[in-house]
């Protein structure tokens, strides 16, 4: 359907610990890689990131495909981290939903002007 209607897709990966997010959200955009030259990965957790540092969400541009655990990830484009501060975002969910709100309109922005 959303190749049909020219829409890019929008996945949100969401679950409880060790139930494999993370491989699936790698496997995903593996997939997705095999039919699109970039995919925009939006990393939403301060504890267990897949790109950049603890206590920050991050955005990155992916043109490769992803292999192993994060911290094998061969450099990819980092196009904005926004700092947390915390790795529990029930410490502060107040401010977590406002670095979320800012990283989404930023991913928004990169994906209206990414062929």
């Amino acid at each position: 359907i959303m190749k049909q209607n020219q829409v890019a897709p929008r996945i949100l990966i969401a679950g409880g610990k060790g139930v494999g997010k993370s491989s699936f959200a790698r496997w995903t955009t593996n997939q997705l890689l095999n039919e699109n030259e970039k995919v925009i990965f939006v990393d939403l957790d301060p504890g267990q990131r897949e790109f950049g540092l603890p206590g920050y969400i991050t955005l990155a541009v992916l043109d490769k495909p992803l292999t192993g655990p994060a911290f094998c990830h061969s450099n990819p484009k980092m196009e904005k981290s926004i700092y947390f501060g915390d790795i529990n975002i029930s410490n502060n969910p107040a401010r977590y939903l406002n670095c979320v709100k800012k990283l989404l309109e930023i991913a928004d922005n990169l994906a209206s002007s990414t062929p």
